[in-house]
């Protein structure tokens, strides 16, 4: 797990609370800054199987921007969003979910972690699943598409074969 927080009690509240719950073993990176966070995901190729980003980060520049730049290192790893209560911080975290985050949590109120990270989870494994299974029916497709033209090619030289072996008989040998 990749946490981003600068948080100190966020950070320990949520390291406490996996501790106590989480039913598998996980291992926690915290980055306080985006660009520690950046820098572990593009140079030094840290695969986390979830991020939780907080998008109220000190001196970073807008939450929008920070949930952007990490979709864009995080290929695909899911995100859980982490941000205020009120009305302005619940239209940011439609705004990221609607940009693709996996799960949003106010900061603070980290009861339903461990569950909002097991269904990311979840979710990101059946949507990787139907992806594969969608880039297999377009390779089975074009497996179809080009067999169908092995085989028609196939069929078009019998019947040239077949052709000029008739002319070859209706001449007598002769070619015309």
């Amino acid at each position: 797990i990749l946490l981003v927080s600068d948080n100190k009690a966020d950070v320990g509240n949520i390291k406490m609370r996996l501790e106590e719950s989480i039913k598998f073993p996980c291992y926690i990176w915290h980055c306080l800054t985006l660009s520690m966070a950046l820098n572990y995901l593009n140079k030094k190729k840290l695969r986390a199987d979830i991020i939780i980003l907080d998008l109220g980060l000190i001196g970073a520049i807008n939450p929008k921007e920070i949930y952007e730049k990490m979709g864009e290192a995080a290929c695909n790893i899911p995100i859980i969003v982490l941000t205020g209560p009120g009305e302005k911080e619940h239209d940011l975290a439609i705004f990221v979910m609607e940009a693709g985050a996996s799960d949003h949590m106010v900061r603070g109120q980290f009861g339903r972690i461990v569950d909002a990270i097991e269904f990311s989870l979840i979710r990101h494994k059946i949507a990787t699943a139907a992806s594969n299974k969608s880039f297999r029916d377009l390779e089975d497709r074009q497996s179809d598409h080009d067999s169908a033209m092995i085989e028609s090619k196939r069929k078009s030289d019998k019947k040239n074969h077949e052709k000029n072996q008739y002319i070859s008989w209706v001449t007598g040998g002769y070619s015309v």
